[in-house]
């Protein structure tokens, strides 16, 4: 596991529920622990989206989340995404990211609808969920965004600039 901890904190975008997140799904199965230590390897430019994706893509991702009554991964996954992000919605903004993106939105209506009905969001998760997958409200323009690469000019011409006088 110190390995799998190590590699991730490496990946370009890493951040703390990242991190958390992975190592959950890992502890769950040897077998899962050394097809994400091996994908880790073979992609080390691979970020936390894409990362990320690969776990979702696994066959038996979902078979420990939630309720096996919800079919979808993708509403599986946002659901176990809005039980740890309860009490955080720029946290929950993160999870929709995931799936919002200046290019649209990847959910399915009935993938919305199930995730709104299933019980497990909040009031305030379902109102940030309704807004970002409406084109044109503020609320897409903040998730659909979180995905974007900062824009640093200011940054690199002082890293520029610095790393010369060494």
């Amino acid at each position: 596991m110190d390995e799998l901890e190590e590699l991730l904190n490496k990946v370009c975008d890493t951040y703390y529920d990242f991190v958390v997140g992975v190592k959950q799904y890992c502890k769950r199965s040897p077998k899962r622990l050394e097809k994400v230590l091996q994908y880790l390897k073979e992609n080390p430019n691979a970020n936390s989206s894409i990362i990320t994706e690969f776990i979702f893509e696994q066959p038996d991702y979902a078979d420990d989340i939630v309720a096996p009554i919800i079919k979808s991964k993708n509403v599986n996954w946002l659901i176990m995404g809005a039980i740890h992000s309860k009490n955080d919605l720029n946290h929950w903004r993160r999870y929709l990211s995931k799936f919002i993106s200046e290019e649209g939105c990847r959910l399915l209506p009935n993938e919305l609808k199930e995730l709104i009905s299933s019980g497990y969001l909040t009031e305030e998760q379902t109102e940030v969920l309704r807004n970002a997958v409406t084109k044109g409200t503020e609320e897409y323009r903040i998730v659909s965004r979180l995905r974007s690469k900062a824009q640093t000019p200011m940054v690199d011409y002082l890293r520029e600039k610095y790393s010369k006088t060494e």
